[in-house]
């Protein structure tokens, strides 16, 4: 049984720009600034879409 790996990325999720060459087989950001930023953008798109679901479920008056 043979495992076919992924093709390894050479860009930031984030960013758009290259990572490390050292960076690890499965590494998505070029740093941890890239990750801590996707992480809150991820944390707002999230805070957002709750907010609409729940102004959705308010009575009109």
């Amino acid at each position: 049984m043979t495992a076919t790996s992924a093709p390894r990325r050479t860009d930031c999720v984030h960013c758009a720009g290259p990572l490390p060459l050292m960076a690890r087989a499965d590494a998505r950001y070029c740093g941890a600034t890239c990750r801590k930023r996707a992480s809150r953008e991820r944390r707002r798109a999230e805070a957002e879409r709750v907010a609409a679901t729940q102004a959705e479920r308010v009575p009109a008056v």
